[in-house]
């Protein structure tokens, strides 16, 4: 299996990266980032992202946290 290719520009890619939407290497995904005040969302904030993720995604949601 060969490593897929990212088909936009390296400009591209990094003005999508400044509005929180990261490359996952080695795909054609990328990853976006939703940023709390205080590490909780309301439901229908998750509802949007649920949305979101149908919209313009794979309709997957994975929730990590980092620091």
């Amino acid at each position: 299996m060969s490593m897929a290719t990212l088909t936009i520009s390296p400009a591209e890619e990094k003005r999508v990266k400044g509005m929180g939407f990261l490359w996952n290497r080695g795909t054609e995904e990328f990853s976006g980032r939703i940023l709390t005040g205080n590490g909780k969302i309301t439901a229908a904030h998750l509802q949007k992202a649920a949305e979101c993720a149908e919209k313009f995604g794979n309709g997957t949601v994975t929730l990590t946290s980092r620091m």
